[in-house]
């Protein structure tokens, strides 16, 4: 991320400017993650893990433990 302190009037358009993707571009590409994730399993999970997230899994499994932490802590709505 990059940070502005104090940037003068002239860069606020570049600041604000958002990089745009269309609707059927990041379709495919949360197909072909979904397809690696498919086809390779937990090696498409750590990559995608440290991709997006920047962190290295040891391991990806979920304890019995944690889930039902998880459960709890969910309101009843």
């Amino acid at each position: 991320m990059k940070r502005y302190t104090y940037p003068k009037p002239d860069q606020w358009p570049e600041i604000l400017s958002r990089p745009s993707r269309t609707l059927d571009d990041i379709e495919q590409t949360v197909n072909e993650i979904f397809s690696e994730v498919r086809s390779k399993g937990d090696k498409a999970i750590h990559k995608y893990t440290e991709l997006f997230d920047g962190v290295t899994l040891e391991v990806i499994k979920t304890t019995p433990r944690e889930i039902k932490l998880a459960g709890d802590s969910l309101s009843e709505e």
